[in-house]
C-alpha cells in the first residue's frame, strides 16, 4: 500500500514534483495515517478505470500513474518526501487541492461579514444526461444573477449583495447508478441566500424545496465548498 524507504543523497534527483511532507512530529504522523487511507481507496479505484475495456495508450498510462502516487515514502531524518500524480480522480491529490484553494480564497471568503452557505440542488440523473444537468445549472445560474442585478437597479433601496464564490459538485448514487448535480454558494447575507433559493426553484421546476440549505457559513462550510469535484465515497443521494 505505502512503503518507506530511507534515503540517502538521492533526493536531488527526484523530479521537480516531489513535495516535502511535514516533520516526523505526531501530527505529521496522523496526516501521513490519513494520507494512508486515502491511498487505499485510490488503489482500488485506479485497479478498476485500469480494467476498463478500449482505453487509448494515454488514458491507461495516467490511470497506472494514478495507482502509483504516493506509493513509497523517503524518509531523510525528520523529514518524509514522496510524489504526486495530480490525477483529477486521486483522492490523495485531490484532498491536496483542496487544502490549497482554501488557502487561496481565504481572504476573500473573510471579507464577507455575514456569510450563509446555500446548496442548490436538483433530481438524479443518469450518466448519459450529466453533461446536459451542467448546462442547465450554469444557464439558470446565470439567469438567477442577471435576475438580482436587475432587481437591485430598480430598488436601490432593497437591493441584494450579491458577493460571494460558487462551486459545482457532483455526487453519485450507487443503489440506483445515478448522479446528483449541485451547486455549494457562499454569499454574503441570509436575505440574499433566500432569493437565490427561490430564484432557483423558479427555474428548475423538477427541484425540491426540501433538497435546498441555507445555513450560517463557518470552517467546516468553507472546506464543503472546496471539496473533491467528485467525490470517492457518498451515502445515498
Amino acid at each position: 500500500m505505502c512503503e518507506i524507504r530511507l534515503n540517502k543523497g538521492c533526493l536531488d534527483t527526484l523530479q521537480s514534483s516531489v513535495h516535502i511532507l511535514e516533520r516526523s512530529t505526531s501530527k505529521s504522523l496522523k496526516n501521513i495515517q490519513k494520507r494512508r487511507m486515502r491511498k487505499a481507496l485510490g488503489q482500488r479505484m485506479a485497479k478498476a478505470l485500469c480494467g476498463l475495456p478500449n482505453l487509448y495508450v494515454p488514458e491507461l498510462k495516467a490511470y497506472k500513474k494514478f495507482h502509483n502516487c504516493n506509493g513509497i515514502l523517503f524518509q531523510e531524518g525528520s523529514k518524509f518526501t514522496t510524489w504526486y500524480c495530480n490525477h483529477r480522480a486521486c483522492p490523495v491529490c485531490s484532498s491536496i487541492r483542496s487544502a490549497k484553494m482554501i488557502r487561496a480564497y481565504k481572504h476573500q471568503l473573510e471579507s464577507i461579514e455575514d456569510p450563509y452557505m446555500v446548496t442548490l440542488t436538483d433530481v438524479n440523473v443518469k450518466a448519459g444526461d450529466l453533461r446536459t444537468e451542467y448546462k442547465r445549472f450554469s444557464s439558470n445560474w446565470s439567469k438567477i444573477r442577471r435576475n438580482i442585478h436587475t432587481h437591485n437597479k430598480r430598488n436601490l433601496d432593497n437591493a441584494y449583495e450579491l458577493k460571494g464564490i460558487r462551486t459545482c459538485e457532483c455526487t453519485y448514487n450507487w443503489k440506483d447508478d445515478t448522479y446528483n448535480f449541485h451547486n455549494h454558494i457562499i454569499v454574503s447575507s441570509e436575505k440574499t441566500a433566500k432569493r437565490i433559493v427561490e430564484l432557483h426553484l423558479r427555474y428548475h421546476s423538477t427541484a425540491d424545496t426540501k433538497g435546498q440549505h441555507i445555513t450560517k457559513a463557518d470552517q467546516g462550510a468553507y472546506r464543503e465548498l472546496f471539496k473533491y469535484v467528485s467525490k470517492g465515497i457518498t451515502g445515498d443521494t
